[in-house]
């Protein structure tokens, strides 16, 4: 006997456990998309920039024009075809559309920067920031989200317990992770009704999490990875025309974070 989620994964593999599986014409489903490693050249003897402002600027989604696999265009038809494959089935919309959650079955999206930057004194400072999500799913619409930076901090350390450098422990520098709403959007939300166009920022923190910290006295870069699914409250509330930023953060005199490249890649989920 298959069981039900042994029968949608073989649906995904582009087989079929039904008894009349050689009578259906073969289809061929891509498999999932892994995320895609960009190629990332330094300049070791630059010179990092000191406390540079947070980031502003236009952003978009990043283009890699070197593996078709990672495309839009091959992303849309590898859905349409585990469509057909499902619809074949007799699943109503609605039901392919909760397969598809199960199935954590969505379209990658990614954004990436790299800038040498030389962070002090308690900061707090905008890294990177994602183009507004788009989508017609008002709820559920993100499905993951990850997040890869690579830094370290300043090399040294005064702790007097010496067991913690190199670890992870007392160190004070970081990343955090923000998801942001349009601030006339989060303002009707909340139902303020005091402040003005002009008094409120362009965008309101709507959650906050801290992502990795850098390993205590170490002056080596170092990539972490992280990712968020469905248990984070980021994931959960976000809604179409929201942002998500990563910031670089130091605290007390004497922390440093050197930051040289973050990327943010999330998973939307299909809304047709």
């Amino acid at each position: 006997m298959v069981s039900w989620i042994q029968w949608v994964q073989s649906l995904w593999q582009g087989t079929s456990t039904s008894s009349d599986a050689s009578n259906e014409q073969a289809e061929e489903v891509q498999q999932p998309i892994p995320p895609r490693r960009r190629v990332r050249i330094y300049d070791d003897a630059a010179e990092p920039v000191y406390n540079p402002p947070s980031f502003e600027g236009r952003v978009d989604w990043d283009v890699d024009t070197e593996s078709d696999a990672s495309s839009m265009e091959s992303q849309v038809a590898r859905h349409r075809s585990i469509q057909r494959i499902l619809s074949r089935k007799g699943l109503p919309p609605e039901l392919l559309r909760r397969v598809d959650a199960f199935a954590d079955e969505g379209y990658d999206l990614c954004v990436s920067r790299s800038f040498l930057g030389m962070y002090t004194n308690n900061a707090n400072t905008r890294y990177l920031y994602t183009p507004p999500l788009a989508s017609s799913l008002h709820h559920g619409c993100l499905l993951r989200v990850e997040v890869e930076m690579d830094s370290h901090d300043q090399g040294w350390s005064s702790e007097p317990n010496r067991s913690w450098l190199g670890t992870y422990q007392g160190s004070y520098t970081w990343w955090d992770l923000t998801l942001e709403r349009p601030a006339q959007a989060a303002q009707s939300s909340a139902e303020t009704g005091s402040d003005t166009e002009e008094d409120v920022p362009a965008w309101t923190e709507i959650h906050r999490q801290e992502l990795c910290r850098n390993i205590h006295a170490s002056d080596a870069f170092k990539v972490h990875t992280i990712t968020l699914d469905t248990s984070s409250p980021i994931v959960q509330d976000a809604q179409p025309g929201d942002r998500l930023c990563v910031w670089v953060r130091t605290q007390f005199p004497g922390w440093i974070n050197f930051a040289r490249h973050a990327s943010i890649r999330v998973r939307l989920a299909w809304s047709d």
